[in-house]
């Protein structure tokens, strides 16, 4: 199956083929190529879409059983781009 996962030496957002090993563990084979820098930008602006359809409110999102927030605020006194 081809996915972007996050390698965990690099810290990189990379798309590969993996193979399913079990248990929840998965080996890149293949070429690995790095999207790090387009995943974080589409991330981002999917976040800003979200907080301009609420009126500047902060939006987040979590998973359950994941001890961690991801959360998009607008900047007090900045205009759209800025």
């Amino acid at each position: 199956m081809n996915r972007l996962v996050v390698n965990p030496i690099t810290r990189r957002i990379v798309r590969t083929n993996l193979k399913d090993l079990g248990g929840g563990k998965f080996q890149s084979i293949g070429k690995a190529e790095d999207y790090t820098d387009e995943a974080i930008r589409a991330v981002f602006e999917w976040f800003m879409l979200y907080v301009k359809e609420t009126g500047d409110k902060p939006y987040q999102v979590d998973y359950e059983g994941i001890g961690y927030i991801l959360a998009m605020v607008k900047k007090k006194d900045t205009a759209d781009g800025e």
